[in-house]
């Protein structure tokens, strides 16, 4: 019912209808909509585009107008999705004050003339450097003045702006495939098991791992139905544990449509959450890759040392 509900309210928000009085929502929605007060009007989601399923369930779910915005610190305003947008993973066209456009990155076969490309912003919303870092303001713009984001993007053909992933979280595999690892683990942390991930690989190598940190509560459910009766610890190391995971972010891989090699072929679960005190995060929760595959490298040895 669930299923069907939503896939009805994201078609007719597709057809331009925004409703939170149907069938539905009487039925399911309205349950979660009153948990927030029941008066919601408009929902905003900024920073990066909401991956789209997310973005059009929760279209679906609330029936309201929903915003996705795009910026950075540097640059806080960017672009910002029209009310009346209907892909949930467009963050808009830029904003009135701001100008975007995209340059070549020809290693990852990213071209401007195909409407893919770093994204570059110029305008009064962006910085004007970093304070007393005058070499690190240096490194942000090039000599016309572009801020470089670091991100990668697209044209839709309605003129609007789709964020692809990092231009500096891609890596080569030993078959020369370029790796778009956050984009990876954002769609493998929707697993139900997962509550953090960390996907590696590098081009010494021919396939991918992951750190996965378990959602305790879900996992421990899933143990008591299935006859495992071992703490948390022991369940980590547990192999039906390892095996059933591994098997839940294949069945993600192939419902996103990866290629094989974006396929986690090995797994260790790691008990502990990744916190910013750890020095795993950053103050705005984003891995720090290099500390990472420092702190977890004995553990990715030892992941690829089982082929």
């Amino acid at each position: 019912m669930l299923r069907t509900a939503l896939a009805a309210k994201a078609r007719a928000y597709r057809e331009g209808k925004i409703d939170n009085n149907t069938l539905w929502d009487r039925l399911i929605f309205n349950k979660v909509r009153n948990n927030l007060g029941g008066r919601i009007r408009v929902v905003a989601t900024g920073s990066a585009s909401i991956n789209a399923k997310v973005g059009n369930d929760l279209r679906s779910v609330f029936g309201c107008i929903f915003l996705n915005g795009y910026g950075q610190t540097e640059c806080s305003g960017t672009s910002m999705s029209a009310p009346f947008d209907r892909h949930a993973d467009s963050v808009g066209p830029p904003l009135a004050c701001t100008t975007i456009k995209l340059e070549d990155i020809p290693e990852m076969n990213y071209y401007a003339s195909e409407g893919k490309g770093e994204i570059l912003v110029k305008g009064p919303l962006t910085t004007k450097g970093y304070y007393k870092d005058a070499a690190e303001t240096e490194k942000l713009f090039d000599e016309d003045g572009w801020l470089h984001t670091g991100d990668v993007g697209a044209w839709t053909e309605e003129g609007t702006l789709r964020i692809l992933d990092r231009k500096r979280n891609h890596f080569k595999l030993s078959q020369g495939e370029f790796i778009p690892v956050e984009k990876l683990e954002t769609s493998y942390a929707q697993s139900p098991f997962v509550a953090q991930i960390y996907v590696y690989g590098d081009s010494s190598r021919s396939h991918l791992v992951a750190v996965v940190v378990p959602e305790k509560e879900f996992l421990g459910a899933w143990c008591f139905k299935n006859g495992i009766t071992i703490n948390f610890h022991d369940q980590c190391k547990d192999s039906r544990v390892k095996k059933v995971i591994l098997e839940d972010l294949r069945n993600i891989a192939i419902a996103e449509r990866f290629n094989k090699l974006e396929y986690v072929k090995r797994v260790y679960l790691h008990t502990e959450l990744l916190t910013i005190e750890s020095g795993l995060l950053t103050p705005t929760m984003k891995a720090k890759r290099f500390e990472m595959q420092r702190y977890f490298g004995k553990i990715i040895e030892e992941l690829y040392k089982q082929d």
